[in-house]
């Protein structure tokens, strides 16, 4: 911004946009190579879509900030050469997301990543290192963007990593995004649903499956999103019954399993989980906003 002013407090927003004319609004877009079809100079909708995601402004505050009139720098998507709704999700727009401090490339082939999913990780790495699981097997059912099993990899280089998914798509851009992150992770084409969930002994299995009911409200820019990475059918708890009853025979005497979840399905996971291991301990435990949204399998860990 001019000298060293800066609206924002996150400093990859201020590594990453430069407003160059604050009479245009045009931006020098540093290191978004995926904002396809724009040139280095851009102005209008995506000055809003980075100070969005990178410095939680919006344009017009930035406007007014600076004592510009609306009518000098208004917001023709024509000019940045491509068209956006509204609601088109900012991460989408940008090509990436932070995913536990990883930046991870994400597009209408796979499903954004949530805050939720990176407690989960969190939740999980730190279960594996209190109760001293060494070089482990771990297991992604439905890994979409790889963000989890990329997360864990990272964390935990000594350990053997395989994600699964019944998306071509998903696991390209997976594969694409271990490429990036110099991880080696053994990726899969399977559809849980109707086949074999997994033939070797494992310590760890992770799932972020569908688990949306077809009735939930959600936002408007979810359509944007694969739906089958959202919505599992009439049966919103069908990927927790196969995984977990599948899981039986593949998991380790000692081992963990982690599921992310609906917020109004814990007492039903839960039960499908001491059926299927009655002498575990299961935990209900709830995300940032104090809702139930994991299930954790404890196999012989105390």
């Amino acid at each position: 911004f001019r000298g060293d002013r800066r609206i924002g407090n996150d400093e990859k927003f201020s590594k990453k946009v430069v407003l160059v004319d604050e009479n245009e609004m045009t931006a020098v877009l540093m290191g978004f190579p995926n904002l396809k079809g724009l040139s280095r100079e851009t102005p209008s909708v995506y000055v809003s879509v980075l100070l969005n995601q990178y410095a939680a402004c919006h344009y017009i505050d930035v406007a007014q900030e600076f004592g510009i009139p609306g009518d000098v720098c208004p917001m023709p998507e024509a000019e940045a050469g491509v068209s956006i709704d509204d609601d088109y999700p900012v991460q989408y727009a940008i090509g990436n997301v932070d995913f536990l401090g990883y930046e991870i490339e994400v597009d209408e082939r796979v499903l954004i990543p949530r805050f939720e999913t990176e407690l989960l990780v969190d939740k999980l790495l730190e279960y594996m290192k209190k109760y001293s699981f060494e070089e482990s097997k771990i297991l992604d059912v439905c890994t979409g963007s790889g963000c989890i099993a990329i997360a864990i990899k990272k964390n935990r280089p000594m350990d053997k990593v395989i994600a699964i998914d019944k998306s071509e798509m998903a696991l390209q851009c997976a594969k694409e995004n271990c490429i990036k992150h110099g991880v080696d992770i053994e990726f899969i084409l399977k559809d849980v649903l109707e086949e074999n969930l997994f033939d070797d002994k494992l310590d760890v299995l992770i799932s972020n499956p569908p688990y949306v009911r077809l009735d939930e409200k959600v936002s408007s820019n979810t359509r944007y999103e694969p739906q089958m990475a959202l919505y599992p059918g009439e049966d919103e708890t069908i990927f927790y019954k196969k995984i977990i009853s599948s899981a039986k025979a593949i998991m380790k005497n000692k081992s963990i399993l982690a599921f992310e979840i609906g917020s109004s399905q814990g007492d039903e996971v839960v039960k499908l989980a001491k059926e299927s291991f009655p002498k575990a301990k299961v935990n209900l435990e709830k995300d940032y906003a104090g809702r139930d949204r994991f299930v954790f399998i404890f196999n012989n860990c105390e």
